[in-house]
């Protein structure tokens, strides 16, 4: 009955923790409360990246062609007034985040790199001057952000390539208050609403197109650029690739654009009433609106399969190697044995729990396979390390153990021995000092024996149902009841006379 309630605990406070792990898996893949839509990207097979933020942490949402999202991508936000931008090259995104700092007068910028689920910061520095980013492009060279010096008026390009980062201005006699990174060098919005192009060796500046007018917005990517007049609705494009623009009329207020050369086909972030909306268009000029993020059912069945998955197996094969271990050890009754298998036990729940907040909770530092990896290795190395250390403390017990063996069945000459300093030296101690009291009273039991054995009858402490004659208390007595018969004949003849002698053998 006992061993039943305690298997019924085990299993209840097993299924506590497996769901508490689970609420930190769906808590880490699905994005929950308030986000604001930000910025828009495109890969090479035209899906689409729509970058959001919360107070504490930035989702990227990817959709599909048909604005169906299948998969989020979080980090975290280093601050609440950060600006955000978002790229995309070779499989992987980028979100650069600049802030102010609290605790110093600069401005720190870092720029986070996809790696399975989550992100890792690839880039960290300081800006001692007020800058603020306006564009981000990653390609072959490295990765590069454009911005506006506020102080200076001037352009400023921060590049990152390997391991050093170039810092390179451009002066303008005019306010720049865009700054796009296009094929042909720099395209530039000023304040006073006038794009231009600053090729690439940065010494001549020429309108783009004097007959566009005031632009009020401008964009731009690998495949062209785009931008809005003042007081219009009309999104106008020009492809790198195109001999002419073309206009996607009466779309509204445009915050972000992103262009699909392999699907043909656009998506802008619009900002309407206060609210954000996606706008994809098709190749044949008819578009699809969609909300912005917002928890979808198969994203977010997308996104924790795989880790509850991983974490279920994990979870499974160390309560199945604890299970195991223990029947082993009621088996064996080995303190070293038992103490192993509590250590790999909770050592193995320390270590789902620590995948599960590392990888969902703090920025995806490292991938969710690479993480199991290194934590699986440092956990076996952990328990090899405990293995030995715990091996070498108690290598005394088996000796301690034999030799109480030996004491139980009466050989109490116990071999001197070095005892270590710790609680097996106290217990080899105590056992040396209880043979010798041993040893001295058996000495004195024996002596007392023999003395008595030369006087007392041979098995006379049986009289008094004692197993030896020391039991036997001075003064002690015992009653034992007796038969006493008495048999005389006087005259046989007499007796015999008128009898036979078998009747006399009856009578006697």
């Amino acid at each position: 009955m006992k061993h039943h309630f305690k298997t019924k605990i085990t299993v209840i406070l097993a299924g506590i923790i497996y769901i508490f792990l689970m609420g930190i898996i769906l808590d880490g893949v699905t994005p929950i409360g308030e986000y604001d839509v930000l910025q828009l990207t495109r890969d090479a097979d035209g899906k689409i990246y729509v970058a959001s933020v919360s107070e504490d942490e930035v989702v990227v949402d990817r959709m599909d062609t048909d604005g169906n999202s299948d998969r989020f991508y979080r980090c975290r936000r280093e601050a609440k007034d950060a600006q955000l931008l978002c790229g995309y090259y070779e499989g992987k995104i980028y979100i650069s985040q600049l802030w102010h700092s609290k605790d110093d007068a600069g401005q720190h910028f870092s720029i986070w790199e996809t790696q399975m689920r989550g992100f890792r910061c690839v880039l960290q520095g300081t800006i001692d001057s007020e800058t603020t980013f306006t564009d981000i492009r990653i390609d072959k060279s490295g990765i590069r952000l454009s911005g506006v010096d506020l102080q200076t008026q001037q352009i400023v390009i921060y590049r990152y390539q390997g391991n050093e980062l170039l810092v390179q201005n451009y002066v303008t006699d005019f306010v720049p208050r865009t700054v796009c990174f296009g094929e042909n060098g720099l395209y530039v919005l000023s304040d006073s609403g006038q794009m231009y192009l600053i090729a690439s060796d940065g010494n001549s500046r020429n309108p783009v197109n004097r007959e566009l007018g005031e632009a009020a917005v401008l964009f731009s990517d690998e495949n062209g650029v785009y931008w809005q007049d003042r007081d219009s609705r009309d999104l106008r494009c020009l492809l790198y690739e195109g001999a002419e623009g073309f206009t996607i009329q009466d779309i509204g207020c445009v915050q972000d654009m992103a262009y699909s050369g392999t699907a043909h086909n656009g998506a802008m972030l619009l900002r309407e009433n206060g609210e954000n909306r996606i706008f994809i268009i098709e190749r044949d000029g008819y578009g699809s609106y969609h909300d912005g993020i917002r928890v979808r059912l198969g994203a977010m069945v997308k996104n924790a399969l795989e880790p509850m998955g991983m974490v279920t197996v994990i979870y499974l094969a160390v309560g199945a190697a604890l299970v195991l271990i223990v029947r082993f050890l009621r088996c064996k009754s080995r303190l070293l044995y038992k103490t192993l298998s509590a250590i790999s036990g909770l050592s193995g729940i320390c270590l789902v729990v620590m995948i599960v907040v590392i990888n969902f909770h703090e920025g995806g530092s490292y991938s969710g396979m690479n993480l199991a990896v290194i934590a699986f290795v440092e956990w076996l190395v952990v328990m090899v390390i405990t293995m030995l250390f715990l091996g070498h403390i108690w290598k005394n017990m088996d000796i301690v153990l034999a030799w109480m063996d030996k004491i139980s069945r009466g050989e109490y000459d116990i071999e001197s021995r070095k005892a270590p300093d710790d609680d097996f030296g106290m217990m080899w101690t105590a056992l040396e000092r209880m043979c010798w009291k041993l040893r001295v009273q058996k000495y004195r039991y024996d002596e007392i024996v023999e003395y008595l054995n030369r006087y007392a009858p041979r098995n006379f402490e049986q009289l008094f149902d004692k197993e030896n004659l020391l039991e036997i208390n001075v003064g002690e007595t015992r009653q034992l009841p007796v038969t006493l018969g008495l048999i005389s004949v006087i005259d046989k003849e007499t007796l015999l006379n008128g009898r036979t002698q078998k009747q006399y053998m009856q009578y006697v």
